[in-house]
């Protein structure tokens, strides 16, 4: 005990030794003081929490968490949590933010979130913020002018939530480790996106350098488009994808979707030669474009459009709601069985177990259609459809060398030689040479424009009309309702007629005779000057509805029955003596309103 007093007279200053509890090496309380050492004690104070060997002055402490572990007295980037911005500074060196302490705004690393936008000049300012964790409004990146540079990567480890991210070029590897969400996103020009954990986005549209895009837990989009600048994308992975309305990918050679059920519902792809792709099994729409593609998995659409030049051949296809292909496009479908509407222009269509379509607009196109033997309306020209049976409402200039049966057609220049009925509400049979060999009965209005060849035609229960038919060749017709001539057709009608005539706005070359009418004759003409012709009698009603006649041109026999004219422009001393002469058995009416 004598020699310590001695020690500690020749040492006036002894050592405080603050309690250790947790024996991390600091210690807290006021300290005792000794010359040499105490069990349980240690000279370094500052130990804000003496319980807990993970709490003292040299711990680590993590952002943001809300916990001291390293005893400062604040917590790390605390006032620098949530920072709003009312502007930005572009211009280089350390970004200045408001609402940060001085010492923070040079550092980037203690910006946890941003309330509101956040614009920076390129990929190593933003890898500063290693603790932003959240920007609200727009995270903008730019290429800091170095376009021509090599591109640096962009690595923000803790940023989970952006409201609008937008990259402008030059952008190396983007490794976004913990983003989870975004409202959108636009990438101009980058190698690859890191992004092992997003899930959620509504818009992203991107241009990427690299080979593949791959976002393993991307669940829900509404509108994706991947773009590749130098056609070096291959592979397009979404394997955990639910739910897209529009997906646009250009320049994939091999596109693969994963997502369960209908995963997209819109797609659109292109690609400069070839692509092979693996999709859901139903979509609403799908565009394919460029080269040729080659797709399996889905087996309906609702809308497929091809783009010119594009040639698609689908494996599983079964059922299309409209199908568009332009020029020089071409769609094999071995599968399709069901489509309800097709528009060709120039295009081709090859599906061999399709029985029936809805609608077929074809014009000047290549079908390949063997077992197709219905179509509900069928409009367009030059194609050939030799093995068309059954047409409900066509408008069509081309082969229908099979047809049988049609409901209502507007034809241009037919040759169907198996047609041997016709029950249609209305037929017209427009421009060019008309050949009906095997046509024997129709239940319908017939019209035709050009020559006609109707060798086997016997009756027709409605109304034959001939437009400029300056060749009419029925040698077996027997039954007509009303025969109607206009323009410069002419005919050659057995006499007597058993038909009512019609000449309407008729302009033959030569003067016409054509004996005697039993059924009843109708003028209607506008001309100045009338067409001239002869009628040897009528039995039945006359009708002469020509007000812009000067002149009568006809010669008209006995009339036994009504005469009813509008002849307003021929003198009026003239028009009765003519008149009365003609009338035999009957009544002469003036119907001029």
């Amino acid at each position: 005990m004598l020699l310590l007093l001695i020690a500690c007279a020749l040492e006036p200053v002894c050592t405080l030794w603050f309690s250790d509890l947790d024996g991390d090496g600091f210690g807290s309380g006021d300290g005792v003081r000794s010359c040499v050492p105490l069990d349980g004690r240690t000279e370094q104070p500052g130990d804000c929490d003496d319980r807990d060997a993970l709490w003292h002055p040299d711990a680590v402490d993590p952002p943001n968490d809300g916990l001291d572990q390293d005893c400062s007295g604040d917590e790390v980037c605390d006032q620098a949590r949530l920072v709003t911005v009312s502007h930005w500074d572009c211009q280089d060196g350390p970004v200045k933010l408001e609402g940060l302490t001085a010492d923070a705004s040079s550092d980037a690393s203690c910006v946890c979130a941003i309330d509101g936008d956040l614009r920076l000049s390129g990929a190593a300012e933003a890898s500063a913020f290693t603790a932003l964790q959240s920007v609200s409004g727009t995270l903008w990146i730019g290429s800091n002018g170095e376009t021509s540079a090599a591109p640096a990567d962009l690595i923000m480890p803790s940023l989970t939530g952006v409201g609008k991210l937008r990259i402008d070029g030059n952008a190396g590897v983007v490794d976004l480790p913990a983003l989870e969400q975004a409202t959108s996103v636009q990438i101009n020009d980058a190698e690859a996106l890191v992004w092992p954990k997003l899930h959620t986005i509504e818009v992203l549209s991107v241009s990427l350098r690299g080979a593949e895009l791959y976002l393993p837990a991307l669940e829900s989009a509404w509108e994706l488009q991947v773009y590749s600048r130098e056609e070096t994308l291959r592979r397009v992975l979404f394997p955990s994808l639910i739910s897209a309305e529009y997906l646009r990918i250009q320049a994939a050679e091999h596109l693969q979707l994963q997502g369960p059920g209908e995963a997209i519902e819109s797609l659109e792809v292109w690609s400069a030669s070839t692509a092979s792709l693996q999709l859901p099994e139903a979509l609403s729409e799908l565009s394919l474009a460029g080269g040729e593609h080659r797709l399996g998995g889905t087996r309906q659409v609702q809308l497929l459009v091809l783009d010119e030049r594009t040639r698609v051949y689908a494996t599983d296809l079964e059922r299309i709601g409209q199908l568009d292909l332009p020029n020089d496009a071409t769609l094999e479908a071995p599968a399709l069985t069901e489509v309800d509407q097709v528009v060709l222009t120039r295009g081709t269509l090859i599906a061999l177990q399709l029985t029936q379509l809805d609608s077929l607009h074809a014009s000047q196109s290549q079908v390949s259609l063997p077992r197709l033997h219905k179509v509900g309306s069928l409009t367009g020209k030059e194609t050939a459809l030799p093995d068309l049976e059954h047409a409900e409402k066509v408008d069509f200039v081309g082969e229908l060398s099979a047809l049988t049966q049609v409901d209502d057609a507007l034809l241009g220049a037919p040759i169907l030689p198996a047609m041997e009925y016709l029950y249609c509400d209305h037929v017209r049979i427009t421009t060019g040479e008309s050949s009906l060999p095997s046509l024997r009965h129709s239940a319908s209005e017939l019209r035709f424009e050009g020559p006609v060849w109707l060798p086997s035609l016997r009756s027709v229960d409605g109304p034959l009309v001939l437009i400029d038919s300056k060749t009419f060749y029925a040698p077996e017709l027997q039954t007509v309702d009303w025969l109607t001539l206009r323009g410069e057709s002419t005919a050659a009608l057995p006499d007597p007629l058993p038909w009512g005539l019609r000449l309407e706005d008729w302009s033959p070359e030569s003067a016409q005779d054509f004996g005697v009418l039993e059924r009843g004759l109708t003028v209607s003409d506008g001309a100045i000057r009338p067409p001239t012709f002869s009628v040897h009698s009528v039995q039945g009603n006359v009708v002469l509805d020509a007000p812009n006649w000067v002149t009568l041109p006809l010669t008209l026999g006995p009339i036994s029955g009504d005469l009813s004219y509008c002849l307003a422009s021929v003198a009026e001393a003239d028009l009765q003596a003519w008149l009365a002469e003609r009338v035999v058995d009957g009544d002469v009416l003036e119907v001029c309103e």
